[in-house]
């Protein structure tokens, strides 16, 4: 299983770096630009979606886009859009979704730590826990902050995110992406040192066996799990 596993892992490698090569990058002004639309459209939220869809698209299986996106601000001005728009759902999905993406990048992790993204992230779960796509795109960011960037875990789990990802599960029960990207993400949190105790109080376990189909939860790897893309 293991060796499979390890296949399969460096198969996709080798497929991104040739579609990173075929893609090419971004390049830094374009994304200045992309980030100065979203910042002035602040009362246009279709506008602001499309830049936060821009981002997303340009940062998927990217990783030197998403530094670029990093370095031109781009992490910064999702954080500013999520904490402006607290209250728009589809807004705080497309962020999310683009931050998902940036969360791959371990510079972008730094970036997104700095500028108050954990808090938004965590007021974003909260605020709209019935909505399953804000859900599943909270849950992903968190999978893919956690599967290599070490302490990430930590700051995390005193931000309260154990709770919010079994309450993601409890809410949304027969939504696939939701209960395999929440398992991806408690399962990451679990690796960090003395954190088994916080997952064990939110019913992270419980969850798992309960909700989650086993289909979807796969076999542990010692690096941690990635949300999709």
């Amino acid at each position: 299983m293991q060796r499979t596993l390890e296949l399969r892992d460096m198969r996709m490698a080798r497929w991104q770096r040739t579609r990173n090569m075929l893609r090419g990058l971004v390049r830094l002004a374009d994304v200045r630009l992309i980030c100065s639309a979203i910042e002035a459209t602040s009362l246009q939220p279709e506008t602001q979606l499309k830049g936060c869809a821009a981002l997303s698209n340009m940062a998927c299986h990217h990783r030197g886009n998403a530094i670029i996106i990093g370095q031109a601000g781009g992490v910064l001005q999702l954080c500013a859009v999520m904490a402006q728009q607290a209250g728009h759902a589809r807004l705080q999905e497309g962020a999310l979704r683009a931050l998902a993406n940036l969360l791959c990048e371990l510079s972008c992790v730094g970036l997104f730590i700095g500028h108050e993204g954990i808090e938004r992230l965590c007021d974003a779960m909260r605020t709209h826990e019935a909505v399953a796509a804000v859900q599943l795109e909270g849950c992903r960011a968190i999978a893919n902050m956690t599967k290599e960037h070490e302490g990430s875990g930590d700051l995390l789990l005193a931000a309260g995110v154990a709770p919010l990802l079994t309450a993601a599960m409890d809410a949304h029960p027969h939504a696939i992406g939701v209960q395999r990207e929440a398992c991806a993400a408690l399962a990451n949190l679990s690796r960090e040192v003395d954190s088994e105790q916080s997952v064990l109080d939110a019913g992270g376990v419980e969850r798992i066996i309960s909700h989650a189909p086993a289909q979807q939860c796969g076999a542990y790897r010692r690096g941690g799990y990635g949300g999709t893309r």
